[in-house]
């Protein structure tokens, strides 16, 4: 018989954590929408670096379980790097009768179901693309897909509820950008898209590279997007790479950190920081 795991598995890692209330730090002034969020199913999308887009996901699946959401991650990464179960190692709760599936069970946290989306029937494309189904399930998760980098994917999937788009800020890296938000609006156009800038370039006014940009899509397509700013990278992200831990299960101060909290803050109080669309 095969031992359970024992209810206080990953306790230090997640004390601190579970308690602090540092996603509920204070937003600066600005234009701010407010709505509930209960959203099924969320893609993060990175087209110019997969390690950054799963390292996202990896945090923000643990941000929103500490939030009390239950999280299924759909993972599509293509490389052992970039995979979730290799960023979450160290806190991971493999089934060996399901090999496709993996946990992160923390004291205290809802459980977080790693699903490999390659597996099964996951990863089959239907005759008719539209015809394929979103990822949702009856058990009231949030579902977290790490989506291959392939427009295609997106066409040929279900309109999601909420994208999250990571981009350099270089003006190819932006056209790459737009020519995603440009198919995602086009296949659902409730659907809601949210924009962060990865390692923006030091000198860079990243508001007023949003604003433009902002500006050149409300132009194009009469869609707007919303911002939640710059991930900057520091040495505690190669720490958390190193040790397969997610950064924000870290102590200490961390600008990769709170960035990525800022982020889940952002996404679970609604807020459209810095909705900047003028041109």
């Amino acid at each position: 018989m095969k031992e359970r795991p024992k209810l206080g598995r990953g306790l230090p890692d997640v004390s601190k954590f579970f308690l602090s209330d540092a996603s509920h730090q204070e937003q600066n002034a600005g234009e701010v929408t407010c709505s509930t969020f209960a959203p099924e199913s969320l893609y993060i999308c990175s087209p110019g670096s997969p390690l950054i887009q799963s390292i996202v996901t990896a945090n923000l699946a643990l941000e929103l379980a500490r939030h009390g959401h239950r999280v299924r991650i759909q993972d599509f990464s293509t490389s052992n790097e970039t995979r979730l179960s290799t960023l979450m190692g160290s806190i991971l709760f493999r089934d060996d009768r399901d090999p496709g599936k993996a946990f992160v069970r923390l004291y205290g946290l809802p459980e977080i179901m790693i699903e490999d989306g390659f597996s099964g029937d996951l990863g089959k494309e239907k005759e008719s693309p539209h015809e394929a189904e979103p990822y949702r399930d009856d058990t009231g998760s949030l579902t977290l897909v790490n989506a291959p980098v392939l427009l295609d994917f997106i066409q040929g999937r279900a309109p999601s509820d909420e994208y999250i788009i990571l981009t350099m800020t270089d003006e190819k890296s932006l056209l790459k950008c737009y020519a995603y938000i440009k198919v995602i609006h086009a296949h659902g156009e409730s659907s809601r898209v949210h924009v962060v800038f990865d390692d923006a370039v030091n000198g860079i006014n990243s508001d007023t590279v949003f604003r433009k940009f902002a500006g050149f899509i409300n132009e194009r397509l009469g869609f707007e997007v919303d911002y939640f700013g710059s991930l900057l990278h520091d040495e505690h992200l190669e720490r958390s790479i190193s040790e397969e831990r997610p950064l924000v299960l870290f102590d200490g101060i961390s600008i990769t950190k709170d960035a990525l909290i800022r982020i889940c803050s952002l996404l679970l109080e609604g807020y459209k920081e810095g909705r900047l669309t003028e041109p």
